[in-house]
C-alpha cells in the first residue's frame, strides 16, 4: 500500500519522544519571560505550551517522520500544527487547569 500521498504521516516513537522533549523545555523555558513581562499565569502557560507544542508538531511533521516527496505537503502541516498545539494548550490550561470546570 503506498502511504507517499498522506496529509498526516505515521509518528515515529522517535518524533513522539521529539515533540514531548521540545514540549517540556519549551514550557520550562518561555513561561519566566512571559510572566516577567507582566503576563498571568495562565497566559503564560498557555502561550509557552501552544509555541512549544507547534514548534514541536511541526519540526516532527515535516522533518523527522515526512518523506522528502512529501514536500507539497509542508505549508498544510504547518498550519495544521499551529492549530493543534494552540488548541491543546488551551484545552490543557483552560479547561483541565479549572478555568471553564470548575
Amino acid at each position: 500500500m503506498d502511504n507517499s500521498g498522506k496529509f498526516l504521516p505515521r509518528i515515529s516513537f522517535k518524533g513522539a519522544f521529539t515533540f514531548c522533549l521540545i514540549l517540556f523545555i519549551g514550557i520550562l523555558l518561555l513561561t519566566s519571560p512571559f510572566q516577567l513581562v507582566g503576563l498571568s499565569n495562565k497566559i503564560s502557560y498557555f502561550l509557552s505550551a501552544g509555541i512549544s507544542a507547534s514548534a514541536g508538531l511541526s519540526l516532527v511533521l515535516t522533518k523527522f517522520d515526512a518523506k522528502p516527496e512529501e514536500r507539497h505537503l509542508f505549508k498544510k502541516r504547518i498550519m495544521l500544527s499551529i492549530i493543534f498545539g494552540f488548541t491543546a494548550s488551551a484545552i490543557m490550561i483552560f479547561v483541565f487547569g479549572g478555568d471553564a470546570i470548575g
